[in-house]
């Protein structure tokens, strides 16, 4: 199932999070401020563990990331007439040894 998390006030921010011994940066993004309004910078994912790392951490925990929607299987939308691409964010993990000798 497709989760799309959110940052209100923000634009964009990117966040690390800690997991057994690596960071996975995720990047929320597409927010905007405007005359109708504040949208909120959004990560998009269907991957579970990412899924599971977010609702663990302090951020979520602490309602600085928000769960905005969840889109099971039987709710997937149409391809998007428009062409525009969905905003998903972006995530990456990194060894904490990263660069490091391992001596």
């Amino acid at each position: 199932m497709k989760k799309t998390y959110a940052v209100r006030g923000l634009l964009e921010w990117q966040v690390a999070l800690e997991v057994t011994g690596a960071i996975l940066r995720i990047c929320f993004s597409g927010g905007s401020m405007g005359s109708n309004g504040v949208i909120p910078a959004k990560y998009i994912t269907d991957n579970e563990a990412i899924q599971h790392i977010i609702e663990q951490s302090a951020h979520f925990k602490s309602g600085r990331i928000i769960l905005l929607s969840i889109e099971t299987p039987a709710e997937k939308k149409e391809e998007n007439p428009s062409g525009n691409q969905e905003n998903k964010g972006t995530a990456t993990m990194n060894s904490r040894n990263h660069g490091k000798n391992k001596d």
